[in-house]
């Protein structure tokens, strides 16, 4: 029932992690991410999520720059703004998130990418979870 309790009161009580630290993060630990991600339910149970990770400075600089390229043009066109159900000083900590994301994504140990695996059987409609 413990164990329980800490699952819920992370659940209830984390943030999302916007500043991430550039300190090394464990193989053992990435795997276990990633296996805990594919026990996650998705539609019909197909398990369609494949893990991407990548800690290849050389790769994570060249996603960093697409990222960059990306955020400046969405950052451009003042989305932000277009969320008037938050308040200014939430929507400009998000602005500020986005643009330390976007100056420090390289810096990131591992980026963990969630990817979806179409195949034709599950393209199948009468599979789709509803």
């Amino acid at each position: 029932m413990s164990e329980e309790l800490g699952i819920f009161e992370v659940m209830y009580n984390c943030r999302a992690m916007r500043r991430i630290k550039p300190d090394p993060v464990p193989e053992e630990l990435l795997l276990k991410l990633a296996d805990a991600g594919n026990h996650a339910p998705t539609g019909s149970n197909v398990q369609n999520v494949r893990w991407v990770i990548v800690r290849d400075p050389e790769t994570k600089r060249l996603l960093a720059e697409e990222n960059r390229k990306h955020l400046t043009a969405f950052m451009a066109a003042d989305t932000v703004e277009e969320l008037p159900h938050h308040p200014k000083a939430k929507r400009d900590r998000m602005r500020e998130a986005v643009i330390w994301q976007i100056e420090h994504m390289h810096e990131i140990p591992a980026l963990v990418i969630g990817c979806l695996e179409f195949s034709e059987a599950q393209a199948d409609p009468t599979r789709a979870g509803g």
